[in-house]
């Protein structure tokens, strides 16, 4: 069964420091015009977002040539490494709405300053809405860190099963381009493997833990 699951503005927090982080502020503190218009577009952006998100459970069945996960069978040897010793797993796609989208179209043409710190906060919105409905939805188990398409040697065409599986379009208005980008853009679909019931979701599904288990080490963004 996929199931839905929507957040207020007020049940999400934004975080300023992750949109700082995705505008290039590292050790150098931004100034009080950056800070003023952080919280401007905040504002603005939670007016508007659309926490929106579908998910089911699987089981995992493991083969000698990949990963049975029902709708696909899966041969991505980053993917497999990630859900080792796992069972089971949820599936996710969780958008922050098409209104996002065009708010950030807007602002990019007219004005590019407060485009980048829109998307910024964007950005940072989609990952806070992540990891809280991972804490709803894995509440009480131990989950390993989020895993999408792109990731290691996982296709991002995986996608596309992906979201006909949970019937993202009809249920959350999430759908992809020819190009497999998702549309609203602001969006994320992912896999969580279920280790059992020793620490919480919030714990596995923490940025420095995600990171920690990514391939990707030449990211900007990467924590550790």
């Amino acid at each position: 069964m996929i199931s839905v699951l929507k957040a207020s503005a007020n049940q999400v927090t934004i975080s300023q420091t992750e949109a700082l982080r995705y505008m290039g502020y590292g050790k150098q503190k931004a100034d009080k015009a950056v800070l003023h218009l952080l919280d401007d577009c905040t504002q603005e952006l939670e007016n508007i977002v659309s926490y929106r998100c579908c998910y089911t459970k699987i089981p995992l069945l493991w083969q000698e040539d990949g990963l049975d996960i029902g709708f696909a069978c899966v041969k991505s040897k980053s993917l497999q490494k990630n859900l080792c010793g796992c069972h089971e797993a949820f599936l996710f796609a969780a958008t922050l709405g098409i209104e996002v989208d065009r708010l950030l179209t807007r602002y990019a043409q007219v004005q590019p300053a407060k485009g980048v710190v829109m998307d910024a906060l964007a950005s940072a919105a989609i990952e806070s809405w992540c990891d809280l409905l991972t804490e709803q939805i894995g509440a009480g188990l131990a989950l390993r860190p989020r895993f999408s398409a792109g990731y290691g040697d996982l296709s991002i065409s995986w996608q596309k099963e992906l979201l006909a599986f949970l019937d993202s379009n009809r249920k959350i208005g999430l759908s992809l381009t020819a190009s497999h980008f998702m549309v609203p853009t602001k969006s994320v679909s992912a896999i969580i493997g279920i280790e059992g019931e020793s620490k919480t979701a919030k714990e596995a599904g923490s940025r420095e833990n995600r990171c920690s288990k990514c391939g990707k080490l030449e990211c900007r963004y990467r924590r550790m």
